[in-house]
């Protein structure tokens, strides 16, 4: 019976299989159809897209020790707060930034970790991303709720962002004082080629291409892609580390290698391990972010290599 089941179920997976790879496929050459005839209307339609998350930020959140957190609403804007490990008397106090997109489990290696060096992580949930129906979240409004949250709250100790979340804090320091210390990780600098690796992974070519990276520029307004950040890095006292994995395929290391010229003080440190992505997790991450940050490492992370400094 068991084998039989098998043999009947076999074919039904493949079909499946087969059936989701053909829908790929169409769609890929219905979109390359399209921008193609009238790539201006298909850029317009694909901005919007990659402006709006795909998904809520919490999900795939459900059981695992240390991740029960507090919904806390500052300025309109939504926190998730989680408590140090052993609590205590004036807690060290650290915001989380993440990038569009984003997702909480991305950072639990990273709260572990500062939850067990005595702070009080704070996550900053960007616009749209916990609504049922998500709303677009371009950089224009990542940068406000940054800037609002940071004109309502006493300045944090630390403050961790990644990808796009590093643009908009980056912004939004012309106006307030977010942190004593910041880390930056997989920090896309020269936005437009991070939007334009965006369109490429639409399968867009020029010039719908051209047009797609234009639009996104146009949703950010009335910050465009190409907003000059140099002007605002070189008034910042607060030290900053730089981490970047040398084989992020979204922003290459060339793309962030002016912070140190930028930013007084700022470290760029390159690790031979990781992605854009994978990187937040990484031992050398949680290690030097920890430490970086002055907070207590409580716990044998094991022995990884040291990643490389460029000044």
């Amino acid at each position: 019976m068991k084998a039989a089941l098998a043999t009947d179920f076999a074919p039904r997976a493949a079909l499946r299989t087969a059936s989701a790879a053909l829908r790929h496929k169409t769609r890929r050459l219905a979109l390359s159809v399209a921008a193609r005839a009238l790539p201006a209307a298909t850029a317009r339609l694909l901005a919007r897209r990659y402006v709006t998350p795909s998904g809520q930020f919490t999900e795939a959140c459900d059981a695992p020790r240390g991740w029960i957190f507090t919904e806390v609403q500052q300025a309109g804007q939504t926190l998730l707060r989680f408590a140090p490990t052993v609590p205590g008397t004036n807690n060290p106090r650290i915001l989380i930034v993440p990038g569009l997109d984003g997702r909480l489990r991305q950072f639990m290696r990273l709260i572990r970790a500062f939850q067990d060096g005595g702070a009080t992580v704070d996550v900053l949930v960007l616009p749209g991303h916990l609504d049922p129906t998500p709303e677009p979240c371009d950089l224009g409004r990542i940068v406000q709720a940054i800037r609002d949250l940071g004109q309502s709250t006493e300045v944090y100790d630390g403050l961790v962002a990644h990808c796009v979340g590093c643009n908009g804090t980056l912004f939004a320091l012309d106006q307030v004082r977010l942190a004593r210390r910041m880390v930056f990780v997989s920090a896309p600098l020269v936005l437009p080629n991070l939007v334009r690796f965006g369109g490429g992974q639409y399968g867009l070519r020029p010039p719908c291409l051209d047009h797609f990276v234009r639009r996104v520029s146009d949703l950010g307004d009335p910050l465009p892609l190409n907003t000059p950040w140099q002007p605002i890095a070189a008034t910042q006292p607060a030290p900053l580390l730089v981490l970047h994995a040398r084989h992020d395929g979204a922003v290459p290391v060339r793309d962030v290698s002016g912070i140190t010229k930028a930013w007084p003080g700022a470290r760029l440190c390159v690790l031979d391990h990781g992605d854009h992505n994978s990187v937040l997790s990484l031992h050398a991450v949680i290690d030097q972010g920890t430490d970086f940050l002055g907070l207590a490492r409580t716990r044998d992370t094991g022995k990884v290599p040291a990643p490389r400094e460029i000044r």
